[in-house]
């Protein structure tokens, strides 16, 4: 996470299970101008649990860029995200996503919403900007999708 403030920014970090369920929230404060980074169990007690999402909030507006790596360096399984919070009724765009081996692109959303499932409807586009694939999958109050786009949305198949 960067603050790229003139003034020192409260961060909140909350760790959730992927059926919404609260693990553990961390907070610290990110100087002007300055930046952190670490693995996610260096910020949170998280007591067995090995998947789910995070919320990040913050007083003062930050970026944040997140890294998913796989430990086995053989199945090439490297990727990132660094897509911020959208207010409800946005439209985001992912700009490149591959189907295609050794390349691959998974796609996970989170519902911070604590009470009303999100409907999202999500389309892919070819190389050539016709439609490839469109779906409507809707996300559970507290809950996320996650998964590789070709499972998703049927991309490639």
């Amino acid at each position: 996470m960067v603050n790229p403030s003139s003034a020192a920014a409260d961060v909140t970090l909350a760790a959730y299970a992927e059926d919404g369920t609260p693990i553990d929230t961390a907070y610290l404060a990110l100087p002007s101008f300055h930046k952190t980074s670490g693995f996610v169990q260096h910020f949170f007690a998280l007591n067995g649990k090995t998947t789910g999402w995070i919320e990040v909030t913050s007083d003062r507006p930050i970026v944040g860029l997140e890294i998913l790596n796989a430990a086995d360096d053989l199945e090439q399984a490297w990727g990132m995200a660094g897509v911020p919070c959208q207010p409800p009724g946005s439209r985001l765009c992912m700009p490149v996503y591959s189907v295609d081996w050794p390349w691959w692109t998974k796609i996970g959303m989170a519902n911070l919403d604590p009470f009303d499932e999100a409907s999202v409807h999500l389309e892919a586009f070819s190389d050539c900007g016709g439609i490839a694939a469109r779906t409507d999958i809707p996300i559970p109050p507290k809950g996320l999708i996650w998964g590789h786009v070709k499972a998703v949305l049927g991309v490639g198949d």
